[in-house]
């Protein structure tokens, strides 16, 4: 069997400093799986569910990426306007756009980013150690 799933040295980094400077905190992955399915997804970069006040799943989403009421339900879900949260994503269709049309705040990771072809010069963006510092500034 190969490793092709690494830990991701600033993933618990990047979890903290969100704790840190957010009153909530969620892991907003394409909610088509069970919580133990996600658990195992999240270990494989070195993150755990309780790291975080919510963790997106089949059971507990009504819609899915990329529809911003995906977004729009967890936001709600902590009485969060748009305009005072922030996205953190890779991907330009199923997390940049949606978010930016319902006005949230994003940073587009470029480490493992995906585009779809899509343009993205227009999002906050750069790699995991960019993230990082952004995050520590806030």
């Amino acid at each position: 069997m190969y490793d092709i799933t690494l830990p991701n040295p600033y993933a618990v980094r990047i979890a903290a400093l969100m704790r840190e400077k957010a009153e909530h905190t969620a892991v907003a992955t394409m909610p088509v799986f069970t919580i133990e399915a996600v658990e195992k997804r999240m270990g494989w970069v070195g993150l755990k569910p309780e790291m975080f006040d919510f963790v997106t799943t089949a059971p507990t989403s009504s819609y899915c990426k990329p529809d911003p009421r995906y977004f729009g339900e967890i936001l709600e879900r902590f009485g969060v306007e748009p305009k005072d949260a922030l996205m953190i994503g890779n991907d330009v269709r199923e997390d940049m756009q949606p978010c930016k049309e319902l006005g949230v705040d994003v940073f587009l990771v470029k480490d493992h980013m995906i585009t779809h072809d899509l343009p993205y010069d227009e999002y906050r963006q750069g790699g995991y150690e960019d993230l990082v510092k952004f995050l520590e500034a806030l």
